[in-house]
């Protein structure tokens, strides 16, 4: 069985590389590979969905979003998922993986702005808000200040301002 199995992984690994170079124009060899498997190992990645032996995730790879399929079994990257794929996707899902992957705002913003996904915790000031995001298996209190369009360190509510604002703060 061990030497089947060291067949499949190499057989996963170079498909795998195949579908980088002809998704994304990605070289990848074995290495570059392996530190996406450690990056899905140590949870620097986020599960899109799982079957019952293959999970998609998302990492970052050059700076880019990118989908991957993972065999749980081989513990093997299997494949680059295309650009497609992520149109396919709930839109808060790929909101959060470029948030938290990317440290991209515009997505967590856009949420705020339109109402998605987040609560009013309580006002700063005429500009500044600050909020409850709450996305599939993470959530992250933050403030967005309307004037500069950006976010900005979430600040705890007085127990005063608590009082006459009608507002709690969790």
């Amino acid at each position: 069985m061990g030497r089947d199995l060291s067949e499949i992984r190499k057989a996963q690994r170079s498909h795998a590389k195949k579908r980088f170079e002809q998704q994304f124009a990605l070289v990848m060899n074995r290495d570059r590979i392996y530190e996406i498997e450690k990056k899905i190992a140590s949870g620097q990645a986020i599960l899109i969905e799982s079957r019952p032996q293959i999970r998609n995730y998302f990492v970052v790879i050059e700076g880019k979003l990118i989908a991957v399929g993972y065999n749980k079994f081989t513990k093997r990257v299997v494949t680059a998922l295309p650009e497609a794929y992520l149109e396919t996707l709930p839109r808060d899902l790929v909101s959060l993986a470029r948030f938290r992957l990317l440290g991209d705002e515009n997505g967590v913003i856009s949420d705020i702005v339109s109402g998605r996904n987040g609560q009013l915790l309580h006002r700063q000031d005429e500009f500044v808000s600050h909020y409850l995001l709450q996305y599939p298996g993470f959530s992250f209190k933050t403030g967005y200040d309307r004037s500069a369009n950006r976010l900005v360190p979430f600040v705890k509510q007085s127990a005063s301002d608590r009082r006459h604002s009608g507002l709690s703060n969790i």
